[in-house]
């Protein structure tokens, strides 16, 4: 995904048929969604093969308005190596917003101190 310093990203996190979940980052969610649920053709054909087979699939957390693309790309990377409770913890709610930010922000400056 080509990002544009000028849109703001969701983060998105996607429950599938099998209940496995899916991390996505987008800067249009309603055509991103459409293109997991296999409603159009807009999107990479990468992308729709995961959740293909995986049908239905239901939006459960969404963190809009992220205005940095690098942001939202380690954000990204970030929660698809949380385990399955931590990322059930987010969309229920246990793990607010902002602590999620607080957490990666962390993990960030010690990753940096380490070096």
């Amino acid at each position: 995904m080509i990002m544009d310093a000028e849109k703001l990203y969701t983060l998105y996190i996607l429950k599938c048929g099998n209940e496995q979940f899916y991390i996505g980052i987008t800067s249009n969610l309603t055509k991103r969604l459409n293109s997991h649920m296999l409603l159009n053709d807009d999107y990479s054909k990468l992308t729709k093969q995961w959740t293909k087979y995986r049908q239905p699939v239901e939006l459960v957390f969404q963190l809009d308005e992220i205005e940095n693309a690098a942001i939202v790309r380690r954000l990204e990377k970030y929660l698809k190596v949380w385990t399955r409770s931590q990322k059930e913890q987010l969309i229920n709610g246990d793990i607010k917003r902002n602590e999620l930010l607080k957490l990666h922000f962390i993990k960030i400056k010690n990753n940096l101190l380490d070096k």
